[in-house]
């Protein structure tokens, strides 16, 4: 029983020591509340902060604290002010036996009580004298920690920077910086209050810049330069080229050859004061040594017509550019679609080969009234030349063939094409087509055979 009996008291001793030496842990027991009575504040307004246990009594001994910046708010005891815009986390504390205990935090935010933003509802700025412009600015209402924010809508037309606000008038300067002709809007807000201001950069002075030729060509590996001519002299030209890999440009405006294509040479003028007043461009032409164009072609043609397609082959010369070439080649013609157009021969489906030595060279496109398509139907026409191992061809054209119309043939009211319809309604336009352009004879056996049994 006494073994028993001093058990427990050593027990007794050691909870008690543990207890005395953490005194903070238990210095506020269960569950506490931090809260404010207005979580929100304008400047110089203020609120009072209550701590609570889990029964719902105010705890003593408690300290408030603000987190940085530490300016945002005053503490006094338990009541918090406010005094500048922002936000401030305020946190609880008791301290005992030399231990601090959190209790909890609650934020306070203290809003702009900005209510009206005054300025002029727009601003002009004349490159040619200036490229800034400053903008005075009221607030009304400001106070400590109020910020006037500015957005340019186009930063490449003008930008905008706000100074601080003078807390005595609520006064601000905003300072407008002009990057190039046009006009933006401005807007400027603080807190709840905006406002806009359109600016326009404008130049009372002539910056144009011309160029020698609207279109220069240059060979492959070769430069070349087009000679800008400016209006006002002071002006800086830089330039920049839309396919660098065709042709590049330097500083100085010559153009160097790449790839065979085209490329668009812009010049963008600025004037003394490095605002962008204008651009000009040119185009460029990066010229292979030869080249083949489609020269005479129809866009569009009716089921049953024929039309003439012509193509050129050039040769480029330095002093005169491309010229026809004057050499026996062979150009190579695909133009298909089955029942709707070809290029005649014996078999309509392959290419057509023809001859020349002058450099221009031409097929006929046949179109027939036998296909069933109810609407225009697109047909490829490719053509290209083979000179010392290189082949090149042509832009590829697209000729649009249409179903043919005729008094006697009858749109259904479905909207339907009925193939005997449509056939029978151009035998006529066919017929004459092939007595005025005829194709080779297979073909033209074919055409009408199939058109006849349509008919039956």
């Amino acid at each position: 029983m006494k073994r028993t009996f001093a058990k427990l008291l050593s027990l007794f001793v050691v909870l008690t020591l543990v207890i005395a030496m953490l005194p903070a842990v238990f210095a506020v027991d269960g569950t506490v509340s931090v809260t404010a009575g207005n979580t929100t504040l304008k400047v110089n307004k203020s609120t009072t902060v209550s701590v609570k246990d889990a029964n719902g009594a105010d705890v003593s001994n408690v300290m408030l604290t603000s987190s940085s910046p530490a300016d945002i708010v005053s503490i006094s005891g338990m009541t918090i002010t406010a005094q500048k815009v922002g936000s401030a986390t305020i946190t609880a504390t008791v301290t005992e036996g030399g231990e601090t205990q959190t209790l909890g935090s609650v934020t306070i935010t203290v809003q702009s009580g900005v209510s009206a933003i005054t300025a002029d509802t727009s601003v002009e700025i004349d490159v040619d004298s200036l490229a800034t412009a400053s903008l005075s600015v009221k607030l009304t209402g400001a106070a400590s920690g109020d910020v006037l924010a500015v957005q340019s809508s186009d930063e490449s037309v003008v930008t905008a920077q706000a100074g601080a606000i003078t807390l005595s008038d609520g006064s601000c300067t905003v300072t407008l910086t002009a990057v190039k002709t046009g006009t933006a809007a401005v807007t400027l807000s603080c807190g709840q209050a905006t406002a806009q201001v359109t600016v326009t950069v404008k130049a009372t002075k002539d910056h144009t810049v011309t160029f020698e030729k609207q279109k220069l060509t240059v060979e492959k590996g070769k430069t070349a330069t087009n000679t800008a001519t400016k209006a006002m002299d002071g002006d800086k030209i830089t330039y920049a080229s839309s396919n660098t890999a065709v042709a590049a440009v330097e500083e100085d405006g010559t153009v160097t050859g790449g790839a065979a294509g085209t490329a668009t040479i812009t010049a963008t003028v600025k004037n003394a004061y490095d605002v962008i007043v204008g651009t000009a461009s040119y185009t460029v032409e990066v010229a292979d040594a030869y080249k083949i164009e489609l020269s005479a072609a129809p866009s569009s043609l009716t089921a049953g017509s024929a039309s003439t397609v012509s193509a050129t082959v050039y040769q480029y010369m330095t002093e005169q550019g491309y010229v026809p070439y004057q050499q026996s080649v062979e150009l190579t013609w695909k133009a298909y679609k089955e029942s709707v157009a070809d290029l005649g021969g014996s078999d309509p489906s392959k290419a057509v080969k023809t001859t020349t030595s002058s450099g221009s060279s031409s097929v006929t496109l046949y179109t027939y009234a036998t296909g069933t398509s109810k609407t225009a139907v697109q047909v490829p026409v490719t053509v290209s030349v083979t000179i010392s191992g290189t082949t090149y061809q042509a832009s590829p054209l697209s000729v649009s063939v249409s179903p043919a119309s005729a008094p006697s043939f009858a749109v259904h009211e479905e909207d339907y094409f009925d193939p005997d319809d449509f056939s029978e309604a151009v035998d006529g336009a066919t017929a004459a087509t092939r007595a005025s352009s005829p194709p080779s004879p297979s073909r033209a056996r074919t055409a009408v055979r199939s058109m006849k049994t349509a008919a039956a």
